[in-house]
């Protein structure tokens, strides 16, 4: 990504944003997209390769990760800050 769209969302092209969802594949979406089309949706997929992803992590820009796990029973949620 270039350095001014590095804070960009590629799916809803929302700027500015400080909370990325990655999976395996390494592809950022921002997490409120991540997180209609993981919960809402039930698509555990990568949006921009299709690489089915079971479980993303939300990454800042203070170097703190939220690893979030989607299982079957619901979410489990670990911080490391």
């Amino acid at each position: 990504m270039a350095s001014n769209e590095a804070s960009v969302c590629p799916l809803c092209r929302q700027e500015k944003v400080k909370i990325f969802a990655v999976g395996e594949c390494s592809h950022p979406v921002c997490y409120l997209c991540s997180t209609k089309m993981r919960i809402l949706c039930e698509q555990t997929y990568c949006a921009i390769c299709r690489q089915e992803l079971p479980r993303v992590g939300l990454l800042s820009n203070s170097n703190c990760y939220i690893y979030i796990v989607i299982l079957f029973s619901g979410i489990f949620c670990s911080e490391n800050c």
